[in-house]
């Protein structure tokens, strides 16, 4: 089976419900996010979805095309979703080899069960065709997809904390012949302005760090500054190249469930904090920090947020000796717990 959809969402308003831009299923999970794929065929056709009449807003009639003119379609599905609430709208399945159909569903009234405010529309066609390499491609990296049931396929990917609001992203597909297909969408991406913060390096700190990089690498030369501001450049590289290595080395299914644990203690600093350090009331570097600080007490437990596999352990750069597990399904998050 193979499956493509989109997604309406709406907003809530006073009098009436609002239908705002038309968007992909995307559930933003912090740095990282999931969405569900139904994804194309491949050679020649593929499963198609339109709007028969093309606006950033969904009309009190919302009418559509479904297509697909290589298999032919094997089911068609509305389906809205609030306050963790699904309703059916439409599902039509086609046994033999129906290639297109248009629609057109009343949505004022509002259908029975839902009520004003905010909600999501989405529509799904299928088709049988399978498909060995499903994903997402996002600012130059391919994350790839892992099936749940069925044709479903999910994949986690992350969105870098800089990448502006237009920022495109494809879904992709490739068969076992190598042809590959990709569907394009532009996400509703909210900007966002991050700390900026001001890190004073002083001689009594850099006394108390620089020896544990000297031991862990003796040829380190120069004065307890300049190791520091080489740590601080070169270093965070190649730790971020490391644990994105490290994230790579996982299970196709999800090893976690349920919630990810937060360990316990004061947060100290935030993902995306701006830096910009300073000795002796001179700049000497500017960073971005990608990750989030935890303060607690000495020989305090450091439990794991969640269940996954062990990939590393020891020393890592400038995080110090660190645990990192991979949560599974294929290029999913990696969580590492530093001690």
């Amino acid at each position: 089976m193979r499956n493509f959809r989109r997604s309406y969402r709406t907003q809530e308003s006073r009098k009436k419900i609002s239908l705002k831009k038309v968007t992909l299923l995307v559930l933003p999970l912090a740095v990282a996010a999931v969405v569900w794929l139904w994804l194309v065929k491949f050679e020649s056709g593929k499963p198609e979805v339109s709007l028969l009449k093309e606006t950033h807003y969904i009309e009190p009639e919302l009418g559509f095309r479904a297509e697909d003119g290589k298999s032919g379609l094997a089911e068609v599905r509305v389906d809205v979703f609030q306050a963790e609430k699904e309703f059916s709208l439409f599902q039509e399945k086609y046994p033999g080899k129906t290639y297109s159909v248009e629609k057109r569903i009343s949505l004022r009234p509002l259908p029975s069960g839902l009520e004003e405010g905010e909600a999501l529309l989405r529509i799904t066609v299928s088709s049988n065709e399978e498909i060995p390499l499903a994903g997402l491609e996002v600012e130059g990296a391919f994350f790839k997809g892992f099936p749940v049931t069925g044709s479903r396929h999910a994949v986690f990917y992350a969105l870098p904390h800089s990448a502006p609001t237009n920022t495109s992203m494809r879904l992709a597909a490739e068969d076992a012949a190598g042809n590959r297909a990709h569907i394009s969408f532009s996400p509703n991406i909210r900007a966002r302005q991050f700390r900026w913060d001001r890190i004073e390096i002083t001689d009594r700190f850099l006394a108390q760090v620089i020896p544990y990089f000297r031991e862990n690498d003796p040829s380190l030369e120069g004065t307890d500054l300049e190791v520091y501001i080489q740590m601080n450049r070169e270093q965070r590289k190649e730790d971020a190249d490391r644990i994105r290595t490290l994230c790579m080395d996982t299970a196709p299914e999800m090893l976690w469930s349920g919630a990810f644990l937060r360990m316990p203690g004061k947060t100290t600093a935030a993902f995306g904090d701006e830096r910009t350090y300073f000795y002796q009331g001179r700049e000497i570097d500017r960073q971005t920090h990608l990750g989030v600080d935890l303060a607690s007490l000495m020989q305090s437990p450091v439990p794991a947020a969640n269940r996954g596999r062990v990939v590393f352990v020891g020393p890592l750069g400038i995080y110090g000796n660190a645990v990192v597990l991979a949560t599974g399904a294929a290029c999913s998050p990696c969580t590492p717990i530093s001690a």
